[in-house]
């Protein structure tokens, strides 16, 4: 995943820095949302687990839908 299909992700997902920065770490602290800004704008590349995560957050999104 790019940073560009990674800004594009959150924009059709309506997600923000905010929210990765918790599905991803947990948290949504400083450095973390550091780490994420950086992978968004390009500076750092997203690592490649990343896809993985997110594709389990829609995942269980879609099953808390259904509830």
């Amino acid at each position: 995943m790019t940073s560009k299909q990674l800004a594009a992700f959150l924009k059709k997902h309506r997600l923000t820095q905010g929210d990765l920065c918790r599905i991803y770490f947990g948290t949504s602290e400083v450095n973390d949302r550091n780490v994420i800004w950086r992978w968004v704008n390009g500076p750092t590349k997203p690592p490649r687990n990343l896809e993985q995560h997110l594709k389990y957050y829609m995942i269980a999104k879609e099953n808390d839908k259904a509830d």
